[in-house]
Formats: C-alpha cells, structure tokens, sequence
C-alpha cells in the first residue's frame, strides 16, 4: 500500500520538477552563449596591435560577414523589387485613371444619345401632327371649294 502512494507522490514530484528543470536547462543555456563573445587576445607583434580570435571565433566571424553580405544582397534586391512594384503601381492607378476618365465619357455620351433621341421623337410628334393638320385643312379646303363650286353653278 505504500509502494502504491508513493507511485502518484512521484508522478506528482516529476511533473513539478519537468518545467524547473526547462528552467534551468535554458538559464545555462543562456550562459554559456553570452559568455562566448567574439572577445578577441590582443597581441603586440613588431610593436603592433594584432587581434587573435580561435578557430572556433575564426568560423563565427567568417559566417557573421558572409550572413552580412548575403543580407545586403537580399536589401538591394528587395529594393530594386520595390521600385518595379511601385513603377508598377504608378502605372495600374493612371491606367485605371484613364479608364475612370472613359468610363465617364461614355456615360455622357450614352446620356446625349438618349436625349438626341428624346428630341428627335419630340420632332417626329411635331411634324406628324402638322402634316395631320395640313391634310385636314387640304380637306377643309376641297370641302370649301367643292360648295362654293356647287353653289356658283346653281
């Protein structure tokens, strides 16, 4: 029986000691990065300042410049990216300026096209009903004409 309570103490015990030791696995971790700096030995050769770095300082170093030069490659790239995206975002907003522009045109020349066509039928009306009112007054006229002339034969 106690064998058994022991058991789920223990489980308890590790399951507390699993994050403390994350802890300190990451506190040492820590350590020993900030402790290897890029510190080099300073050496006087011939009367002159030397810096003297480990094979290991050596390795780092040569990795930190080509990452600086490959990240200064990567910068002027992406600038030059940068000025064709913006070359090419100039271009997309005049065209789509131009379009705006035609698009408007358009619409004013479909409004005038629909009152040339209101005008036109508003003149059609016109000289259709003056040519009914030039047929009725021909009419008149005939009418006229026929009873005077039956009345001047009489």
């Amino acid at each position: 029986s106690s064998s058994q309570s022991s058991k789920p103490l223990r489980d308890y015990n590790t399951k507390k000691m699993k994050p403390l030791l994350l802890l300190i696995l990451f506190l040492t971790t820590n350590y020993t990065i900030i402790s290897q700096e890029l510190v080099p030995k300073l050496q006087m050769i011939d009367s002159e300042k030397h810096y003297c770095f480990t094979t290991a300082q050596s390795k780092q170093l040569a990795k930190l410049i080509e990452l600086g030069t490959h990240n200064r490659q990567l910068v002027k790239k992406l600038k030059l990216q940068v000025t064709k995206f913006s070359v090419l975002i100039q271009q997309k907003d005049q065209s789509i300026a131009l379009q705006a522009t035609q698009l408007q045109n358009q619409v004013t020349q479909i409004a005038n096209q629909k009152r040339s066509e209101q005008l036109l039928q508003l003149d059609n009306k016109r000289k259709t009903k003056k040519i009914k009112q030039q047929k009725f007054h021909k009419v008149l006229l005939g009418i006229g004409l026929v009873v005077l002339g039956t009345l001047s034969i009489q």
